[in-house]
């Protein structure tokens, strides 16, 4: 299976379960078994999922992560043993 394809079918599988294009950092974290600790941390260093950031004028931001980029973070970061 090509990466596309496994893309693709990992995006589905995430859709199905969470039954949204945009999955919360806590969401974020049960789907790739990240500690959401992790996940603030990769946006503090500009790392990790790419996300897209949500404020409001209180100040706090909310951050939202596309099912494709979290298939996409998944497939590309997978170690291939032999």
């Amino acid at each position: 299976m090509s990466n596309h394809e496994e893309i693709k079918e990992l995006s589905g599988l995430l859709f199905s379960k969470f039954n949204s294009l945009t999955l919360t950092t806590e969401q974020t974290a049960q789907a790739t078994q990240r500690s959401v600790i992790s996940l603030q941390r990769d946006r503090r260093n500009a790392a990790g999922i790419p996300y897209t950031k949500l404020g409001n004028k209180c100040g706090s931001d909310r951050a939202l992560y596309s099912i494709t980029d979290i298939a996409k973070y998944i497939v590309n970061n997978k170690v291939k043993t032999i």
